[in-house]
């Protein structure tokens, strides 16, 4: 799983969110969010739950992986992989608009 942010995704790195202000972002509970960072879908820094602080691109994913789950029925492997995908795809978008250049 990549945490990068991806090429061209502009996103404030200085600003951080505790796991409970992300839950009333994404509109779920703890648990939700908790069963991402396990998947590796969303990294926070921070070593327990209650230490933990997410980025803007976290939450950016975060809401993402909520989105593909509630419209697909993904499970966590789906929702994980079908980022990965995604990101590859906008990489690979990227280095072709540079190549065009």
């Amino acid at each position: 799983m990549t945490t990068d942010t991806p090429v061209g995704e502009v996103v404030d790195e200085s600003q951080t969110y505790s796991l409970v202000q992300v839950c009333v972002i994404c509109g779920v509970v703890t648990d939700r969010i908790a069963a991402l960072v396990d998947f590796g879908i969303v990294v926070p820094t921070g070593e327990r739950p209650e230490m933990w602080r997410f980025n803007e691109y976290a939450i950016h994913r975060a809401k993402k992986a909520l989105r593909l789950r509630r419209d697909l029925g993904l499970n966590l492997q789906g929702l994980a992989l079908s980022l990965e995908l995604l990101d590859e795809i906008a990489r690979l978008r990227a280095q072709l608009v540079q190549t065009k250049s």
